[in-house]
């Protein structure tokens, strides 16, 4: 059984809970039953300033909400998304990393219609996977998509003294399209935020879902007896899947009209 822990309370965010003793699928549904949401990586930038270079948040990486898609023999092979597509199934996203093999997404999936359904605003498309000096946090659209509002402040929080870190890297098969092109359809992943050391890498490659790594939530902060808004509502994805668990099955202009919906 999944444990999870109460890792810290971070003022103007909320309370930061843990599972570090199960794969991604269980972690992660353990945590929601406690954290309204994964945490974000602004979140965990904004936590991380607040707590400081020794805190548990800082000494320890983890996986995020967002996550990272790849398409094979496209123009645009990398992508990241807000919502990771490995959170509508865990499940069968681990069971493809303990079997040594990608996630390869469900035949017939079409990466131009998902990133028209989520929006702009919730994918990036990564045409540079050079390290991001971190100076530059603030202006380099990487970032600046990345950690949001914090983006400049988490740059000049990781290149402050002590355990001064000047670049962060990306691995995101970095210079490795060979392996993007030799899988049979576009495959996801969820993105992790490495602990502080040298690089303090953003990683959207690692094939370890199903090893015991650690998975944070928030329980985000509000006034006394006033719930945060929408913190009732299904993501888009939870509502599909939980739509497909009761046999029903919403396809075409109708999906594209309820997403629509949801999103406003």
């Amino acid at each position: 059984m999944s444990n999870v822990k109460k890792e810290t309370h971070v003022d103007g965010l909320g309370t930061l809970y843990l599972c570090n003793d199960s794969a991604f699928d269980s972690a992660s549904k353990a945590v929601l039953t406690t954290a309204d949401s994964l945490i974000t990586l602004r979140n965990l930038a904004y936590a991380r300033i607040q707590e400081g270079k020794d805190s548990s948040v800082s000494t320890n990486g983890s996986y995020v909400k967002e996550g990272s898609l790849f398409v094979p023999k496209a123009a645009n092979k990398r992508i990241w998304l807000r919502e990771s597509l490995v959170l509508a199934h865990p499940s069968d996203a681990v069971a493809s990393h303990k079997r040594g093999d990608e996630y390869v997404l469900p035949e017939g999936f079409n990466v131009d219609a998902h990133l028209e359904q989520v929006g702009k605003d919730n994918y990036f498309i990564l045409t540079n996977t050079d390290s991001v000096p971190t100076n530059r946090f603030g202006e380099d659209e990487r970032t600046v998509w990345l950690f949001g509002d914090q983006a400049k402040a988490y740059g000049e929080f990781l290149g402050s003294e002590p355990k001064k870190i000047e670049n962060v890297n990306i691995w995101m098969y970095t210079g490795n399209d060979k392996h993007i092109d030799s899988q049979k359809g576009p495959f996801a992943n969820q993105l992790w935020l490495h602990w502080l050391d040298n690089i303090s890498s953003i990683i959207g490659n690692s094939r370890s879902l199903y090893s015991s790594y650690r998975v944070r939530g928030v329980r985000y902060e509000h006034a006394a007896g006033v719930a945060p808004k929408n913190s009732d509502l299904y993501s888009p994805s939870q509502f599909f899947e939980a739509l497909d668990k009761a046999g029903l099955t919403i396809k075409g202009d109708l999906e594209k009209t309820v997403l629509d919906t949801l999103r406003k």
